[in-house]
């Protein structure tokens, strides 16, 4: 082995300790870099020749690969409803144009925003990718844009679930006679509520309940003529009904007329159906309440006016829900993530991005919690996974071994020297 020979080897080494600190100050310029993945230098010997009799003597050293750690970064609360974080596997996936190449990039960085048409994008601009739902919260199969900022038309009124505890006082007053309209004396008790018809305007009406005998009950919805014919004053009925009680408490029936209405300006014969049973479910109204005490356990409406769009909120699944300035809370889309037979094999492009390619396999596209894919927290971001202190110990591990493989260099000079010296 030539002592030439052995400065080249050095050399490799200096190149390799410059190459692994330039990984490490790499790694440390983007600790704070929302979504980034540390990288660490692979390295490994060379083979120079392999000597009969003696063995096989090095070339040195020389970088393998560049890999990206795809471990867990921290999450950490973020004011912004926009902001999103993966907790586990998977990708956030994007489309759009990058460095003047359009295609599909993914990526952990979870900053989003909406865009001037209203698309859910990151901060290049690129758009995030999901499934949009139908008016009815209907999540659909087709991977595309996530529109957000999208207002709702007004739904008229046509069911309301009323669940009622009415008064259990058996020797309670009654009203034989039944509701009589501009008498007080008849209505047992009476509720408010919002009928809104297909212009989304709220009409503002009253459920007059009363006791006909020990177990069955009269309602009579009132509301303003003039709202539908201008030449009619004053309230009127709108429709009615009666709730039957068993004789412990519980509901039997409740029936109910069924009459149309036409508000001015509105679709005619619009219709409400009251259901006291709790939408199907185990009824909570009851017969037997307190003693002289009737009380509301709840109202369900599904009338609303027009909203604007005016934030999101994120479920754990990656559902979004969007919330609108009329109080409505209504599923828009869903995000999609994508996970990948080799993580590795994802090659970087910058802004915290990457393409796929033959080594990572093809994108496996779906909802979050599903074929392993991770969950999403919304209001939250995934920090940098890189690991500061280890860091500056990998830096202070290749400046020493930068140094000891200089000392290699500058020992086979003072043998050199001394070979040249030998003709004095």
């Amino acid at each position: 082995m030539s002592i030439t020979g052995t400065m080249y080897r050095g050399l490799s080494g200096l190149n390799a300790s410059g190459a692994s600190i330039q990984v490490t100050g790499d790694n440390i310029a983007n600790v704070n870099t929302v979504g980034h993945r540390a990288s660490r230098a692979q390295f490994e010997d060379v083979l120079n020749r392999s000597i009969m009799g003696v063995g096989q003597l090095g070339g040195g050293v020389r970088m393998a690969k560049i890999e990206k750690m795809f471990h867990q970064g921290a999450i950490v609360d973020s004011p912004r409803s926009s902001d999103m974080a993966i907790n586990g596997r998977g990708f956030f996936v994007l489309r759009g144009n990058h460095n003047g190449v359009d295609g599909s990039y993914y990526s952990r960085a979870g900053q989003f925003k909406l865009d001037d048409n209203g698309l859910l994008s990151n901060m290049q601009g690129l758009r995030v990718q999901g499934y949009s739902a139908d008016a009815n919260g209907v999540i659909s199969t087709q991977l595309g844009d996530l529109q957000l900022d999208q207002n709702i038309p007004p739904n008229p009124t046509s069911q309301v679930s009323m669940e009622i505890a009415f008064d259990g006082n058996p020797q309670g007053a009654l009203v034989p006679g039944g509701f009589v309209l501009g008498t007080p004396a008849t209505t047992t008790f009476q509720q408010e509520l919002t009928v809104y018809d297909s212009m989304g305007t709220a009409h503002q009406v009253q459920m007059h309940f009363t006791r006909i005998d020990q177990t069955n009950w009269e309602w009579n919805m009132v509301g303003n003529g003039t709202e539908m014919d201008p030449q009619v004053a004053g309230q009127v009925v709108l429709d009615s009904g009666t709730v039957v009680f068993n004789t412990d408490g519980t509901l039997n029936t409740s029936t109910q007329a069924g009459n149309a209405m036409d508000f001015l300006g509105a679709t005619a014969n619009q219709t409400v159906d009251f259901d006291f049973t709790g939408s199907g479910q185990s009824s909570r109204s009851t017969g037997a309440n307190a003693p002289n005490q009737t009380d509301v356990i709840g109202i369900t409406n599904n009338g609303y006016s027009s909203g604007s769009f005016v934030d999101i909120g994120l479920e754990a699944d990656g559902t979004i829900v969007g919330r609108y300035d009329n109080g409505r809370s209504l599923t828009i889309g869903r995000m999609a993530l994508a996970d990948f037979r080799s993580e590795d094999g994802l090659e970087s492009v910058g802004g915290t991005m990457f393409t796929a390619n033959f080594k990572s396999g093809d994108a496996l596209i779906g909802f979050a919690g599903t074929g392993g894919r991770g969950m999403i927290r919304g209001n939250a971001l995934e920090q940098s996974n890189v690991d500061l202190s280890n860091e500056f110990v990998r830096m202070i591990t290749d400046q020493r071994a930068y140094q000891a493989t200089a000392k290699t260099i500058t020992t086979a000079d003072e043998l050199l020297v001394e070979t040249v010296n030998l003709k004095r």
